[in-house]
């Protein structure tokens, strides 16, 4: 029964390891590329991306941009990004402008999005993970993300331990059984 539980043990662990590092690299490598990282606060792209999904954003020259590309930009000056599919570019007076919609809308949005409001193509995204992002941005979060693993960390060492001086002891034990 204990091997089952330190086998269990060693597959959680694995697995929790797994995610912790695929997390942090879909985390910390866009930014190394000089990429964003943003979060999406609302379902208006879902299913593709649901609300709370992190979304890799990779700067894009406007010129490049096509129909069905996923962009981030600027809508309003006071307001955060928005990403949604470009379903038309219109160019006028030599100037290039794009008609975005949102997965999950009806209809196109109302407002051109001008190529200079452009800030980048979704690369990749990844659904609820925004959840986590925020929370990390949250000095409580933060905080978790740091505690929780050394906590755990100690545990393990505790346990460790415990199960060493068990082992230790009937050895002890044996070895003095079998000198006299």
């Amino acid at each position: 029964m204990r091997k089952a539980y330190r086998t269990a043990g060693r597959v959680v662990r694995g697995g929790v390891t797994a995610i912790a590092v695929g997390a942090a690299a879909f985390l910390v490598v866009p930014q190394l590329l000089g990429w964003q990282l943003i979060t999406l606060v609302s379902g208006s792209m879902a299913p593709t991306y649901p609300a709370d999904s992190a979304l890799i954003v990779k700067p894009v020259d406007p010129a490049a941009v096509s129909e069905g590309d996923v962009i981030v930009f600027v809508a309003e000056d006071d307001r955060p990004m928005v990403a949604h599919r470009v379903v038309a570019i219109e160019t006028t007076a030599g100037r290039t402008a794009f008609v975005t919609k949102g997965d999950a809308n009806e209809d196109p949005d109302y407002d051109l999005v001008l190529a200079s409001d452009v800030r980048g193509r979704v690369v990749a995204g990844v659904p609820y993970l925004g959840l986590f992002v925020r929370a990390v941005h949250h000095p409580v979060g933060f905080a978790l993300l740091l505690v929780l693993p050394a906590l755990a960390l100690i545990g393990q060492e505790i346990a460790s331990i415990r199960r060493e001086r068990a082992n230790g002891g009937s050895r002890q034990r044996l070895h003095q059984e079998v000198l006299t």
